[in-house]
């Protein structure tokens, strides 16, 4: 079957290192979802699809295989991806014999949400958007003429003003035609056989996304509040939650816990290389509906039919995720913690002292050797439960993979921990941007979200532990140390505002 649409995904062009140098920039989230996702969910059923793969090859077809397992997406490999002669001239060359006599090309790197595959052009067609002059530089351009036909074109020049950017997409209505004029001209970048006097069309909806700095600005401009960890990425699909790590076995681990208690995790989990997708549950975040009667209704579920204490000694991987994770993260702020704004005099008039003093207070051999040992979720804050309205029922998502060695058991003092983090600081209206730092010479104001109801889910949690027979005091230090483990991966000013919130918890305690 000759190809419709041929998508861009080969060359060296599809890293953006600083936002992430372990995943290709086409499966970067915009608007909670891959940007390939959107590219391929615009093109029309009818059609058929190849995808040019070089750099980060792998994960382009492991994601596709995944979450369009319905499409017949056709592979097309390309050799050279990385050398000084390969461009998107040669790459388009390594699809020529599967390609339909017209066809169309989109690169991985932009985002719209309009249809232009319908009805059949007439005529070769290059699809443009305005650009401010400041920004020419990363585009080649095209000057138009009275009936927006390319007059001039323009290859990544600065401060050009009256001219539209190249978005990459186009419709070849001659592929022989094509083909000839990029083999005699040899060029390395097939926008050299653009010729003139072709037909332009404007792109209303189109969002760049091919740089590091228009990504930043596109999510600036979509997101609250960006909560993203380094090395992982959430993404929100119709049907599907989809998850990503820079690493197979994180996502082969994933899979193991819910084989022992499949009712209270979502359906459907499965993996491919790098990912790992599971069917949406019916609900919301439990953020949206939790009050002191549903809390204990939380509560008694997890009791019933999760958390079940086990005689197993697991302390080597209470020490290795405490005690040693805990101080590989708080290494990682080291140069934070050189920085004026972390001289901490007070937090919301609670006076504290330096955070060494803290950390080296800390009994992790307490912590450690009385561990409640049991199946355990490893992120249980409100987020990450989600909770239909109609029916009552809970899943629990998000889980974590691993707890020290362990890939099914852990602490469950820890679930109870981060479900009092969650508790006391609003994750949910963290992401909309609803918290506050203001530092002052030392003293520190905080502006903390807190769950509704806070002081009496609270007692609830604490009247919980009792019948497990916990010692809430184990629950209340491993608040302040979960903030301090978080703190180093989140961008400030968040980053700073857990560090001072975990001071504040750590000096109520004594």
């Amino acid at each position: 079957m000759a190809i419709d649409v041929v998508i861009a995904t080969a060359g060296m062009g599809s890293r953006m290192t600083v936002i992430s140098d372990q995943l290709h920039k086409g499966l970067l989230p915009y608007l909670d979802r891959p940007i390939l996702w959107h590219i391929i969910s615009r093109i029309p059923e009818n059609l058929q699809i190849g995808i040019s793969l070089g750099y980060k090859g792998k994960q382009i077809r492991d994601f596709c295989e995944l979450v369009f397992p319905e499409r017949h997406i056709i592979f097309l490999e390309v050799d050279d991806w990385f050398s000084e002669t390969s461009g998107t001239a040669y790459s388009l060359t390594c699809a020529e014999g599967d390609l339909n006599s017209s066809f169309w090309y989109l690169p991985c790197d932009g985002y719209f949400n309009e249809s232009f595959f319908e009805p059949p052009l007439a005529e070769s067609i290059f699809f443009v958007q305005d650009v401010q002059p400041e920004n020419s530089g990363h585009y080649q351009t095209f000057e138009l003429d009275a009936e927006n036909r390319i007059k001039k074109s323009m290859h990544k020049v600065d401060g050009l003003s009256a001219v539209v950017a190249f978005t990459g997409i186009m419709k070849i209505t001659s592929k022989e035609d094509f083909f000839r004029d990029l083999r005699k001209i040899g060029a390395k970048e097939f926008t050299a056989v653009i010729p003139f006097g072709s037909k332009t069309q404007p792109l209303e909806t189109w969002t760049d996304l091919g740089n590091e700095k228009a990504y930043v600005k596109a999510i600036s401009e979509t997101t609250a509040f960006d909560f993203t960890k380094p090395g992982e990425f959430t993404y929100i699909l119709p049907n599907d939650i989809l998850k990503w790590w820079p690493d197979e076995l994180s996502a082969m681990q994933k899979t193991i816990k819910p084989n022992f208690n499949r009712k209270v995790f979502p359906d459907k989990i499965r993996t491919n290389g790098e990912f790992l997708a599971y069917e949406k549950s019916p609900g919301s975040s439990y953020y949206e509906h939790v009050t002191p009667e549903n809390f204990s209704k939380l509560m008694r579920w997890l009791r019933e039919n999760f958390w079940h204490v086990v005689n197993q000694n697991i302390e080597t991987s209470c020490r290795e995720f405490y005690e040693q994770k805990t101080r590989s993260r708080v290494s990682l702020m080291a140069t934070s913690l050189s920085k004026p704004d972390y001289k901490i005099r007070s937090v919301d008039g609670v006076a504290v002292t330096e955070w060494e003093q803290y950390f080296n207070n800390i009994n992790w051999d307490d912590i450690v050797v009385n561990a409640a040992v049991g199946l355990m979720h490893g992120d249980l804050q409100f987020d990450n439960v989600i909770f239909d309205l109609e029916t009552q029922q809970f899943k629990l998502i998000d889980w974590r993979n691993t707890f020290g060695a362990e890939t099914v058991l852990g602490d469950i003092y820890y679930d109870f921990a981060k479900l009092l983090g969650g508790i006391r600081l609003n994750y949910k209206l963290v992401k909309e941007n609803q918290f506050g730092i203001q530092n002052l010479d030392g003293d520190v104001t905080l502006e903390i979200p807190t769950a509704a109801n806070s002081e009496l889910l609270e007692e609830i949690l604490k009247g919980e532990a009792e019948i497990l027979g916990l010692d809430y005091s184990k629950v209340e230090i491993l608040v302040p140390i979960i903030y301090w483990n978080m703190a180093p991966l989140h961008a400030e000013p968040f980053s700073l505002f857990l560090w001072a919130l975990g001071m504040k918890n750590f000096e109520l305690l004594k």
